[in-house]
């Protein structure tokens, strides 16, 4: 039975985790907006330079810029760069080319989200007598960026892992401290609510480890895309910055939640105080707003700063909720035990409302994040992203459903006239 949970509370955990994965990874990249030359433009003299805008900011360091002839060779041109005047623009010098039809190659890294990105134009150049020395090859070619594995496999291990370290410290601070002051220490045996303390404080080290292997991993394979020339190129761009923020904030709560486990000199405490449950929620929280400061609704000018504020609450509320079903699935085995029921009404009636705001977060702010990121009802069910957004509501509707129906009947009868004991182990059951 034991065995049997683990798998499922696993395979939970897997979905959940790939989908909001997914949706980062699969979200509209920086794409080409405009050109100098203009695509399958026709140009009467020759061009000096070539200048490629985007829709987001390149990170400094990553353009290139490739120009070619009909016959495939290459045109002498200047190193690729970001201009100056305009984040979201590449430049390179070009050497003078006579009359022909020209192919400009471009590649660049978002300074938004990563990934890398590449495509074609064409334009011609008059001869002169005006005629055209050949056909122009079509529309605007991009090549699709490719989600790689390791990059969800990393931004999963980031998600959990904040979800868990957050999640976790909230159910103590919220849910558990509250309870252990309130029932008499006759109906909570000791022995037992010590080795739950240690359970807790072990997993929301695990879940920090696991934000430092996600974030660490997401930066560092970003780097190896184009390694940084110098040691400012290492937080180059927002993204950069925010993945490198967030490594660090994962550290700090490594450190912190370690001392969790450090006995007091009586040996008959441990040395998690109040204000350490506190530090540590709030160095996550500057762990989620590290993180949605890279990400494209951060790049939504026309949506700052409500595009941040809204991606840092709906992923809040998703480790307040998340987190903290997997931190009752973790001292499952001292909340369902016969002799702490009152102890164990008190710690999952706190949490049944902590979780029904969480909920409200979750929806408030991701009905605001489709907005702005996908845009429209076609969007929605025309593009990757959107399909990915329509699988995480198919995975949290039944989650929403099972939590309505411990709130609506197994919560309110364990202050029912029959007490906990029917109750606390039915609603385990549910959340695993």
């Amino acid at each position: 039975e034991t065995m049997r949970a683990h798998v499922v509370v696993l395979a939970g955990i897997v979905l959940i985790g790939l989908a909001a994965s997914l949706a980062h990874a699969v979200q509209a990249h920086g794409v080409y907006i405009a050109s100098d030359p203009p695509a399958n433009g026709i140009l009467a003299q020759p061009p000096t330079s070539i200048a490629v805008t985007f829709s987001e900011a390149v990170q400094p360091g990553t353009p290139s810029i490739r120009v070619t002839n009909s016959s495939g060779q290459q045109v002498r041109s200047g190193p690729a760069a970001v201009s100056t005047s305009d984040p979201r623009a590449i430049t390179a010098t070009l050497d003078r080319i006579s009359p022909g039809v020209y192919t400009v190659t471009w590649g660049v890294v978002s300074a938004v989200d990563g990934h890398f990105s590449a495509g074609s134009f064409s334009f011609a150049l008059q001869n002169p007598d005006g005629s055209l020395p050949g056909p122009l090859p079509g529309a605007t070619g991009v090549v699709p960026a490719s989600i790689s594995t390791l990059e969800v496999a990393f931004r999963f291990l980031t998600f959990i892992g904040l979800a868990t370290a957050l999640g976790t410290v909230a159910f103590f601070l919220f849910a558990w401290l509250p309870a252990e002051a309130l029932v008499d220490s006759e109906l909570r045996p000791m022995d037992a609510h010590r080795q739950g303390y240690r359970a807790l404080a072990r997993w929301a080290g695990i879940g920090a480890l696991a934000l430092c292997a996600g974030a660490g991993g997401t930066w560092l394979s970003t780097l190896a895309l184009r390694p940084p020339s110098t040691i400012s190129d290492a937080v180059g761009s927002p993204f950069l910055a925010s993945a490198a923020a967030r490594l660090a904030f994962g550290v700090g709560l490594v450190i912190l939640l370690s001392s969790a486990l450090v006995r007091s000199p009586d040996r008959k405490a441990f040395a998690w105080s109040p204000f350490r449950l506190r530090t540590a929620g709030a160095l996550a929280v500057a762990a989620i707003v590290a993180g949605s400061l890279g990400t494209h609704s951060a790049a939504a000018e026309a949506w700052w700063p409500l595009g941040p504020l809204a991606d840092s609450a709906h992923l809040l509320g998703v480790s307040l909720w998340v987190g903290g079903l997997l931190a009752i699935f973790r001292v499952r085995r001292w909340l369902r035990a016969n002799e702490s029921q009152a102890f164990a009404a008190d710690v999952l009636l706190r949490f049944s409302r902590l979780a029904f705001y969480s909920v409200g977060l979750i929806l408030v702010a991701g009905v605001l994040l489709s907005l702005i990121l996908v845009g429209s009802l076609e969007s929605l069910v025309g593009t990757p992203y959107g399909w990915v957004i329509l699988a995480k509501i198919s995975l949290f509707a039944p989650m929403v459903a099972l939590g309505a129906s411990n709130r609506r009947r197994s919560v309110p009868a364990m202050s029912g006239p029959e007490g906990p004991a029917p109750s606390a182990p039915a609603v385990t059951r549910s959340v695993r």
